[in-house]
């Protein structure tokens, strides 16, 4: 596959997985349907966000700098290229994006996990509220 059509997909993935990110957290905030709803168009949304996340890893696999774009070197599904930054910046956020998206599938279709019932920050406010002069 030649690199513009690639670029033109993950652009759509990325595109598409944000849409659904939107909508989700649209329905989410007005109520007009129920959590099980918004949980699924998020977990549609990360399908579409981990996919553009791959094919980014694809980008930097088949395409690294300094190579002709449409080199005919033959197309690779995967390589282990951890010393190259362009290749290293795409599998983190592969990774990060498949576990997000697993995050979400494992909390909406296996109970794991749950709402939070604090903030994230209510340890900090405390402790600053327990050390606060009287």
């Amino acid at each position: 596959m030649p690199a513009r059509p690639l670029n033109s997909l993950v652009a759509l993935a990325f595109t598409v997985g944000g849409g659904l990110f939107a909508l989700g957290a649209a329905i989410a905030q007005v109520g007009s349907g129920d959590a099980a709803t918004s949980a699924s168009i998020y977990l549609a949304g990360g399908a579409f966000f981990s996919t553009g996340g791959y094919g980014s890893v694809l980008q930097a696999v088949n395409f690294p700098p300094g190579a002709a774009a449409e080199s005919g070197g033959g197309w690779r599904w995967w390589r282990y290229e951890p010393t190259r930054p362009g290749w290293l910046a795409a599998f983190v956020l592969f990774v990060g994006l498949s576990l997000c998206a697993g995050g979400t599938f494992g909390r909406q279709h296996l109970g794991i996990g749950g709402r939070r019932k604090r903030s994230v920050f209510a340890p900090v406010r405390e402790r600053c509220a327990s050390q606060a002069p009287e």
